[in-house]
Order: structure tokens, then C-alpha cells, then sequence
């Protein structure tokens, strides 16, 4: 149990979420006028893992490009 936690390859993943979820959120809350929007991405930004920062990236680019 105690080489789970020192493995090093868990806390650069761990790391590298928390630091995509916090500037998602930080995004999300000073561009998105729509509350729920924000809530709904905060809240996929921190409860999927890599995947939910991954999804907000690719939408918000798609919904950029297309306004252009």
C-alpha cells in the first residue's frame, strides 16, 4: 500500500489534473456568462479526470472558430 503513494507516476498525474481543473475553472468563471454553463464545466473539469479539461478545450476552440 505504501508504494502506491510514492509512486511518482500518480502525482504527476494527479498534479497535471488539478492544474488543468483550476484553469478550467478560472476560465470558465471570468468568460462564460451563463452560471449553469460554469457550473456544468467546473464540474466536469473536476469530476472526469483529464477528460473533462480535454472536453472543454476542444468546444470552447470549435465554438471560437466558428464565431470567427
Amino acid at each position: 500500500m505504501r508504494r502506491m503513494f510514492t509512486d511518482n507516476r500518480i502525482w504527476l498525474a494527479v498534479i497535471i489534473d488539478v492544474t488543468l481543473a483550476t484553469a478550467v475553472t478560472i476560465h470558465a468563471v471570468l468568460w462564460k456568462r451563463d452560471s449553469r454553463s460554469v457550473i456544468s464545466w467546473d464540474g466536469l473539469a473536476w469530476l472526469a479526470p483529464l477528460v473533462g479539461s480535454f472536453t472543454y478545450v476542444t468546444v470552447h476552440t470549435l465554438c471560437y472558430v466558428r464565431k470567427k
